[in-house]
């Protein structure tokens, strides 16, 4: 970790980690997919932007998305999504560390943030493309998935 906190490069390599929690109004069923992704209900975006992790500065720390998981005291872990920069950045979002305590977890914070310029149905899209990318890399859903899925 970094001794002075100040935010460091980030490449369009790196994963960014989300924590999705396991319910149906924040998950759904990607039929095209064949695979669960993050509900509209999961990629919010407040004034700051989506929080998402680093995970290479996770594991820089010996963290890694398991932790994620289990953010906020979480009993049970929830699942943990994945989305490069370089996705997020194809969809005109960008993306910059944003440190907010000097924890491995909170160093490793980073905010996606939204596109400027664009129209509130342009941005809905972008969201749900964000969501579509984005691909389970801990945890387990335990919803049932859609007869015929």
């Amino acid at each position: 970790m970094d001794d002075d906190n100040e935010p460091r490069d980030i490449t369009s390599d790196d994963a960014l980690l989300r924590r999705v929690i396991n319910r149906a109004d924040f998950l759904e069923w990607h039929a095209d997919l064949e695979r669960w992704v993050p509900a509209t209900g999961a990629v919010r975006f407040d004034p700051d932007g989506m929080s998402t992790y680093v995970e290479r500065f996770l594991r820089e720390a010996g963290d890694s998305a398991a932790d994620v998981g289990t953010m906020g005291g979480s009993k049970d872990p929830e699942p943990v999504f994945s989305v490069t920069v370089e996705q997020a950045c194809l969809l005109d979002f960008a993306v910059s560390q944003t440190p907010d305590d000097r924890t491995p977890i909170g160093y490793a914070h980073a905010s996606v943030e939204r596109p400027s310029g664009q129209f509130t149905g342009d941005f809905k899209s972008a969201r749900s493309q964000l969501a579509q990318s984005m691909r389970l890399v801990h945890g387990r859903i335990t919803l049932a998935a859609p007869d015929g899925a």
